[in-house]
């Protein structure tokens, strides 16, 4: 779908490729009980997913105007339940969106023979408009949970590297043996981009035969449950098992309780262990004496020791700064742990509301998931502080 940008859309090059896909399906969003208008993409565009209720993301927008936006007001109710790491994720994909809405609106203010010649539901763009915003809500999520990576650009990290691929994207996730994967592009091989033509998306099955009515399944990154909940609605299915063995890596985000950066801590590989990050932080935060009220005169003498364990100098600053950040980093596991078990806790006594849409059970059992996962994860790493094992 890519290649409308130049036909369909002047000046095109004003928008991310998320944009313009999203704009584009807006333009020819198909109405509730029909098909899109678009003459060419409207057959795929018809069999996209008309609504995306079940995801936290619509939960938020629906937040953000205060009340219930032509969807339900079921998901709402759960934002309170969420993770706070979860919700911080959520957050950033939350202002994501809204960008690119801004940005959207500008662009349709600037070319508005575009709604003169859509025939679709968008008659205005307003970031303050309900329904307009319900419109691309729609889209954006089409475009977010439904693109692949499609080597378009020079460069291999350009984020406009997407597309749109029918039925190839119709393909579930499954974190363990997928059933086929994405074979290097004939870009990628020759590492040379022809303008206007994009490369050859070509699936390959993996080494597991497939036989007849077998589903298909792709994997769509090694990432951690908080991820794919936040982008795709939903999260993996794993056992107790698979946790304990460590074939699944489990991951919590300490951000919250560690402030301002991105550290985690993980369950796999094992054993359970803190993110060099964390580790390299905490080390910096007891090279000071926790009873010192005075700014050091010399950071440097203060510094080198630390900046020693970061160039590989030295393995530790002192054992008596290995003590006080592995006792540190025991407080944070048993904080989140019993935060995981209290959230747990309230959710299994929340009483059932009448007339909730199917997902909501679903939703609720992925929640307690997420809850679980970061107890487990904080409970193996606090395992791992007190038997001594070095990181």
């Amino acid at each position: 779908m890519v290649f409308s940008r130049f036909a369909a859309f002047p000046a095109s090059d004003l928008l991310s490729a998320t944009q313009l896909i999203s704009l584009h399906l807006l333009l020819n969003r198909p109405p509730p009980d029909g098909e899109s208008p678009d003459h060419l993409f409207g057959p795929y565009i018809s069999v996209l997913p008309r609504e995306f209720d079940s995801h936290p993301l619509t939960w938020a927008v629906q937040h953000k105007f205060g009340g219930p936006i032509p969807l339900t007001s079921s998901g709402e109710n759960l934002l309170p339940k969420l993770p706070c790491s979860v919700l911080s994720a959520l957050t950033k994909l939350e202002a994501k969106f809204w960008d690119d809405w801004k940005t959207v609106c500008q662009y349709v203010g600037d070319s508005l023979d575009l709604l003169d010649r859509s025939d679709g539901p968008l008659k205005m763009s307003d970031t303050t408009d309900i329904a307009s915003t319900t419109h691309y809500l729609w889209a954006w999520m089409n475009v977010n949970t439904r693109c692949l990576y499609d080597r378009l650009t020079r460069s291999k990290s350009d984020p406009d590297n997407i597309s749109l691929c029918p039925v190839f994207d119709f393909a579930n996730h499954k974190w363990t043996a997928p059933t086929m994967r994405v074979a290097p592009s004939d870009v990628d091989v020759r590492n040379f981009v022809v303008r206007d033509v994009g490369s050859n998306l070509t699936c390959v099955t993996c080494c597991e035969d497939v036989v007849e009515d077998k589903e298909l399944y792709l994997t769509y990154g090694e990432h951690p449950n908080r991820t794919l909940f936040v982008e795709y609605g939903f999260i993996n299915e794993v056992s107790e098992h698979e946790f304990v063995s460590g074939a699944y890596a489990g991951e919590v985000d300490v951000q919250d309780i560690v402030e301002d950066i991105d550290w985690t801590m993980h369950s796999a590989p094992q054993p359970a262990h803190p993110s060099y990050r964390l580790i390299t932080a905490l080390r910096l935060y007891h090279i000071v004496p926790a009873d010192s009220h005075d700014v050091p005169s010399d950071n440097d003498t203060i510094l080198n020791p630390w900046s020693d364990t970061l160039s590989g100098r030295k393995d530790v600053i002192s054992d008596e700064n290995e003590a006080a950040w592995r006792s540190t980093l025991l407080n944070i596991s048993n904080t989140v742990a019993k935060r995981a078990e209290a959230s747990m806790a309230s959710m299994a006594g929340m009483p059932m509301e009448k007339e909730q849409p199917e997902w909501y059970e679903w939703m609720l059992h992925n929640i307690r998931m997420l809850w679980w996962e970061e107890r487990y994860v904080a409970m193996a790493v606090a395992d791992s502080v007190r038997n001594g094992v070095e990181f």
